[in-house]
């Protein structure tokens, strides 16, 4: 029994100090190669996107040791945020692979920044309104996207992407509001449209309360 439980305890820190490994120190050896061989970034980053496309055929540990050491990479620099684009992927989407994968990268990224930078380093690369893409098309709402992103402990994320969709749906108000006024369209049309516009709005943010 104690025998057992000796080589438990040495199974645990050798995974321990693997994990250690993996998020501390690779994330240090890959940013200094790549800083001395500038010509190394394109192609690192070229790989990283073409693992993360076969993310169905790594173990859920793995994944998650992969994820955590991409947010690393994020952080520091190493990786360009439009490595998120293989995360879109249909398969990957349907099977919930996407998602879970953002969780704990996106753990791994605000850990290491805040969500400020985060979210700079996504409008870099035109990501910040793309966040959605990682649920299938019938689950693509801010509703579901808050919830599931606040139960897995990434509230900040989800209220980023809140504000995101708000700012977004005020500018279409402006401009199709835009559009009504220069038609012509009657004041009474227009203001029967803005209030519709404001119904919605309401309902959607009572639901989302609700949940």
């Amino acid at each position: 029994m104690l025998l057992e439980q000796n080589l438990i305890t040495v199974d645990m820190q050798k995974h321990s100090l693997t994990f250690w490994w993996l998020v501390e120190c690779w994330p240090q050896v890959f940013n200094k190669l790549i800083r001395r061989y500038k010509y190394l970034e394109k192609g690192f980053e070229d790989e990283v996107k073409k693992l993360l496309l076969f993310l169905k055929g790594f173990s859920e540990s793995e994944r998650n040791k992969l994820a955590m050491l991409t947010g690393v990479l994020l952080a520091n620099g190493t990786l360009n945020a439009s490595i998120l684009n293989s995360l879109y992927n249909e398969n990957l989407v349907k099977e919930g692979v996407s998602a879970a994968f953002a969780v704990k990268l996106f753990k791994s990224w605000i850990n290491e920044k805040d969500i400020n930078a985060v979210a700079a380093s996504l409008r870099k690369v035109s990501m910040d309104n793309r966040l959605m893409e990682l649920f299938p098309a019938n689950k693509q709402s801010v509703e579901h996207f808050t919830k599931y992103f606040t139960e897995a402990g990434l509230k900040e994320l989800s209220e980023y992407v809140r504000n995101q969709q708000t700012i977004g749906a005020r500018k279409e108000l402006q401009k199709e509001l835009q559009e009504q006024m220069s038609r012509g369209d009657p004041f009474k049309d227009i203001i029967l449209y803005v209030k519709e516009e404001m119904k919605k709005k309401t309902t959607s943010q009572s639901q989302l309360s609700s949940e």
